[in-house]
């Protein structure tokens, strides 16, 4: 879409809600009553035009709600403490060749229960898939390692990758890791032996 001389997505939305509201905060500058009008512009985005009623934002938020409830109840119970993530939430670690017949299935890893949000610490990027009762989240982003380095102290970096240091599928460094990946854990990291002497390169004497 190419709205205003600007082919960018965002601008072809902003234009012509720009015109729309541009008059009504002019009119409020003129002692208008302005916030009246906003309302019901505001509302008009949240009818449901498919219902002969004129639905509000509260009218939807609350019908959403309550579906989101029913079936959340449905599906988990109706004991929200009892509720975890790790039921709905996943991860698989796909191999570029996972799709293959017969061998594809040794190569990729999962699906495996994961927490986490684009909120947390533990950061998880996930995307809904699936329908009704097999609707779920698989996800799609996260770590590609963790690290926990002191400056003060090098030789006590910790670290995890999210499967192995191999990219070899039949390698037994392809997914070593992963356990402790995938329980939020770290393992040292292997580095130059500190007690040593300093190496020291000088340039070649002529």
């Amino acid at each position: 879409m190419k709205v205003g001389g600007t082919p960018h997505p965002f601008q072809a939305v902003a234009q012509p809600v720009s015109r729309t509201f541009r008059p009504k905060a002019e009119a409020a500058a003129v002692g208008t009553d302005a916030r009246t009008q906003f309302r019901a512009i505001y509302d008009a985005w949240f009818d449901d035009v498919s219902t002969p009623a004129h639905e509000s934002r509260h009218d939807i938020l609350e019908r959403a709600l309550a579906a989101s409830w029913k079936a959340a109840v449905a599906r988990f119970g109706d004991n929200p403490a009892k509720w975890d993530l790790l039921q709905l939430q996943s991860i698989t670690f796909d191999h570029p060749l996972g799709s293959l017949p017969i061998i594809g299935s040794r190569l990729s890893r999962g699906p495996y229960p994961l927490g986490g949000s684009s909120t947390t610490v533990d950061a998880a990027f996930a995307a809904w898939r699936g329908e009704g009762q097999n609707e779920r989240l698989d996800v799609i982003e996260g770590p590609s390692m963790r690290l926990l380095q002191d400056a003060a102290d090098p030789a006590a970096t910790l670290s995890i990758l999210p499967g192995g240091q191999s990219g070899h599928p039949f390698d037994r460094h392809y997914d070593d890791q992963l356990p402790l990946y995938l329980a939020g854990k770290l393992r040292p990291v292997s580095g130059p032996d500190q007690s040593r002497e300093p190496l020291v390169l000088k340039p070649a004497q002529r």
